[in-house]
């Protein structure tokens, strides 16, 4: 129970501080959020995106090597907190 509330205060914080939004009733990440859970460059997120936007409307497709970068990062960070939460981790490097 405690760690079910942990996740839900830390998730309202995360939330409070804009990294995560939400969007037509989904949950998102805010492109600073997806830079800190996968040590990809928040400036290479936001290009990456903004590329997308002109090519392919209001979606974007994110490039192979940018991929494996996010997934090395992500990986590292897992390893780094010993947890596969995404919550736990986010909420871990957005307070350091």
């Amino acid at each position: 129970m405690n760690d079910i509330l942990s996740i839900t205060r830390k998730l309202e914080w995360l939330q409070a501080h804009g990294y995560v939004r939400e969007i037509n009733g989904e949950q998102t990440l805010s492109t600073k959020a997806l830079s800190l859970i996968s040590k990809v460059p928040v400036v290479r997120l936001r290009l990456a995106v903004a590329k997308g936007m002109l090519e392919e409307g209001n979606t974007f497709h994110i490039p192979e090597d940018m991929l494996k970068d996010i997934r090395r990062g992500s990986k590292e960070l897992q390893a780094k907190y010993n947890t596969t939460n995404m919550i736990e981790i986010l909420y871990a490097e957005a307070t350091k």
